[in-house]
């Protein structure tokens, strides 16, 4: 039998193969084709982080999403901070994760932007609540903005349960007065 002949292409293929798999294998091993100056940056920050609470809005009523537990939907939006699980940012500032709490009791961290806060954990999930929403880097360390105060929003909030229709006696207004009279 003759020999198989497993190579079909030119030359120059072959040689342009070659240089494809030495610059992949370079990729994937970055530190080791960088030079030593390049390999102890860290990615900066374009600026100060910020954090704001997108929705709920102040005073909203806004109903729980059914499942268990039941869930407040928070939406928090972030100018120059990496959203990142916990224990993943390394050496990278302005780096972390969302934490959320419901009347002062930690419900969740988040590297999500729009987060199902599990509020039917609380002895009452329907009512008045005060959301507030921290970052904290990967020490678990609420982080500082630019004035050095803390990266936190919070937020008063009024849940229905699901089904129900929002109304005043929710917001602790005396039902069918207006709040503009």
């Amino acid at each position: 039998m003759p020999p198989m002949n497993v190579w079909n292409g030119s030359p120059g293929t072959a040689s342009a193969l070659l240089v494809t798999c030495l610059f992949a294998s370079c990729l994937s091993t970055a530190p080791a084709c960088s030079s030593d100056s390049d390999s102890s940056s860290t990615l900066q920050p374009a600026g100060p982080p910020s954090l704001s609470l997108e929705e709920p809005i102040e005073g909203a009523c806004t109903q729980l999403y059914a499942g268990d537990p039941l869930t407040l939907r928070a939406r928090i939006a972030v100018v120059n901070w990496a959203m990142r699980p916990p224990g993943v940012c390394g050496v990278y500032p302005q780096c972390g994760y969302a934490v959320f709490f419901v009347d002062d009791q930690r419900l969740v961290e988040s590297s999500s932007l729009v987060t199902d806060v599990p509020i039917g954990s609380l002895a009452v999930p329907t009512g008045p609540h005060m959301l507030r929403v921290e970052l904290h880097d990967d020490t678990d360390t609420l982080a500082l903005d630019a004035a050095g105060k803390p990266l936190l929003v919070e937020r008063e909030v009024f849940t229905a349960a699901p089904g129900s229709a929002c109304d005043d006696r929710l917001s602790g207004r005396p039902s069918g007065v207006n709040e503009h009279d």
